[in-house]
């Protein structure tokens, strides 16, 4: 491999040779190649036994055998690595998609970082770690900054002037004219490299409350153009997203999974994790994306504008090579990757009164409402759910929701009967004496002569109700069907994603979404939706509704504007809110019954759409909560 990877140095100081002498025409390195004589080959090698083994190998990797002429990049080692990395790389702003840094790297690590707005400098270095073996650890790369004064505000290049280093993962890849590299800082996101001197969007002011973060940097290159490579057909596999194009098509990098059981560090909850790392040959392959396949949630906005996701997802592909199917790899902590839950393990003890789970025992008193005295049965449901059925009295009960991935109790229910179909919770319905309701509390039926003591789903729209009278001194049973509608399925969803923040849930929420959706709001959301609700801000209590919008992606913007009753035009009041995707900004409103005199206007983070909302009542069903804004 050493070899090898001197050879290949020999070729680039041939083609800058070409360079300088004014060839106007590239030639082949191959040509060049057998122009050098065997002295020369040894004095730049320092290996006099190899040098022709080294030829033999170059010739090798620039042309395998029956692939069209790829070249091939093979990195083994850190020192393979700081040999293919060296030369002249642009950093990419994520936000614009623009070019911001420049940073020559030499053969020994070290660095010149030079600013294209204004061409400030500063040094360092760089050096990769792959001394772990597969399975304890993510590869890891070091940097370090030095002299960068220039890169400081003037204000505080004096007082903030000092050297610093800092580390986290990477991902190199080589595509069929273009070489990237991707470092991305580990920790929480508060070095003068994430927070200044490798931040675009900086304003250069360190008060904490100005300040911005960008932990992951993109870097890229022209190579001397290393063919197309041709994509897999009828195939399943994890590959990291460098860029998307502007036809549509991905270049995608096979990655390498590393797995392990493990606990999530702030809860008790068991689950799979892993890490992606590179296959030894770091080749991109352009990938078309079969018709009708959505891409358009393949990153965030501010990632989407500049075309490249930088994600690990899990592709599969048809028999043309396109792909047919992907999804993303939900992230843990610090560049791990949550590969799903573990089989949990949990049971409640002989009194009823503890439940355990993976270990760690919940007491009832400290979990459960004071009314509740017993566990009576525990059920799992679905992948993330464990419902325990605790015992109030002979006619009603509590239902404690243990949500799997929060690691915790999430919520509770006061009935009987509790039931749902197949594994979907937003279905569920259960009663209370007299009464059925759904899962938000709305009252779907009601028997003020009967107690009810049976619920089961006849079909997705049919409930059936068995209901116990007591006529004179006979008791009387009876079944009664009743249509059931439900409302509201995409606020279970949304509920789910407060609760675990994970990139699943909210994918799993957008799916509920139709084309051209651009927010979603609930009006006077339940209870237990508030409950989880973050970055809410209540404008003056004026209204008697609350209206909570919810952010699609970053960036974007709301306010409420008045409706004037002499014309047809809107009058602004109040501010805009701004939150970060998956948040929400809480209005006191008044929804009228009638005409609408406020809207709801959202504008996206990039101007493309501003759409305007009247305030109203959802639907005539009174139960439904919930709706999407779409685009018109």
């Amino acid at each position: 491999m050493k070899n090898r990877l001197l050879a290949l140095l020999l070729i680039g100081c041939m083609v800058f040779s070409l360079a300088a002498c004014g060839e106007e025409e590239k030639s082949s390195s191959k040509k060049k190649k057998t122009e050098v004589t065997e002295e020369e080959e040894k004095e730049e090698t320092g290996d006099d036994e190899s040098a022709d083994d080294a030829a033999q190998e170059t010739e090798e990797v620039e042309a395998p055998a029956g692939d069209g002429g790829v070249v091939e990049v093979a990195l083994s080692s850190d020192k393979e690595i700081l040999s293919w990395i060296a030369g002249d790389w642009k950093m990419v702003d994520p936000w614009s998609g623009d070019d911001y840094v420049e940073v020559e790297i030499g053969q020994d690590g070290s660095c010149k970082w030079t600013r294209l707005y204004d061409q400030a400098v500063c040094s360092g270095e760089i050096s990769f770690d792959k001394i772990y073996p597969a399975g304890e650890k993510p590869d890891e790369c070091i940097l370090s900054f030095k002299d960068f004064k220039d890169w400081m505000p003037q204000a505080d290049a004096d007082g903030y002037f000092m050297d610093f280093s800092t580390s986290g993962i990477f991902h190199l890849g080589s595509g069929a004219d273009r070489d990237y590299m991707y470092l991305s800082e580990i920790g929480n996101g508060d070095t003068w490299a994430s927070m200044f001197l490798l931040n675009p969007n900086s304003s250069g002011n360190y008060e904490m409350e100005e300040m911005t973060w960008n932990p992951q940097w993109l870097f890229y290159r022209e190579n001397e153009g290393h063919g197309d490579r041709q994509p897999e057909k009828d195939a399943s596999f994890y590959a990291w997203v460098w860029e998307k194009d502007p036809a549509g098509s991905l270049l995608l990098q096979k990655m390498q999974l590393t797995t392990w059981d493990d606990m999530e560090e702030y809860t008790d909850r068991a689950y799979e994790a892993g890490y992606f790392s590179e296959l030894e040959d770091i080749g991109i392959t352009r990938y078309e994306v079969q018709t009708g396949v959505d891409i358009s949630r393949i990153e965030d906005r501010f990632r989407e504008d500049s075309g490249y996701p930088l994600e690990i997802y899990e592709f599969k592909t048809d028999g043309e090579g396109k792909i047919c199917e992907l999804s993303r790899v939900n992230q843990s902590y610090y560049n791990i990757y949550d590969l799903g839950n573990r089989e949990p393990e949990y049971s409640v003890n002989e009194t009823g009164t503890a439940f355990t789970y993976n270990g760690v025992t919940f007491e009832l008193q400290d979990f459960a409402g004071a009314a509740v005295n017993a566990i009576m049965d525990c059920t799992q449901v679905g992948e993330d759910w464990i419902i325990l059925d605790c015992h109030i009295n002979p006619n009603i009960g509590a239902y404690e929701f243990f949500y799997i991935p929060y690691g915790n109790f999430a919520f509770e229910l006061y009935g009987a009967n509790l039931t749902w179909q197949g594994t979907d919770l937003s279905t569920a319905v259960y009663s209370a004496y007299t009464e059925v309701y759904d899962f938000w509390g709305n009252m779907i039926y009601s028997d003020p002569t009967a107690e009810i003591y049976g619920l089961a789903f006849t079909d997705e729209n049919t409930l059936s109700v068995d209901t116990w009278h007591i006529e004179g001194e006979e008791e009387k049973f009876e079944t009664v069907e009743v249509e059931y509608e439900q409302v509201d399925r995409p606020m279970f969803q949304y509920l789910c994603y407060l609760i675990s923040r994970r990139d699943r849930e909210w994918r799993a929420f957008r799916e509920e979404a139709p084309e051209g959706a651009v927010s979603f709001i609930m009006i006077n959301p339940p209870e237990v939706v508030e409950t989880y609700l973050l970055e809410n801000v209540e404008e003056p209590a004026e209204g008697l509704d609350e209206l909570a919008v919810v952010f699609f992606e970053n960036g974007d913007k709301v306010h409420i504007e008045a409706i004037n009753p002499d014309t047809t035009g809107r009058v602004a009041s109040g501010d805009y809110y701004m939150r970060g995707r998956g948040n929400a900004v809480v209005f006191s409103v008044t929804v009228p019954e009638g005409m609408a005199t406020q809207v709801l206007d959202i504008t996206t983070d990039d101007n493309t759409k501003d759409v305007y909302w009247p305030i109203e009542t959802i639907t005539g069903r009174t139960p439904q909560r919930s709706t999407f804004i779409v685009e018109e």
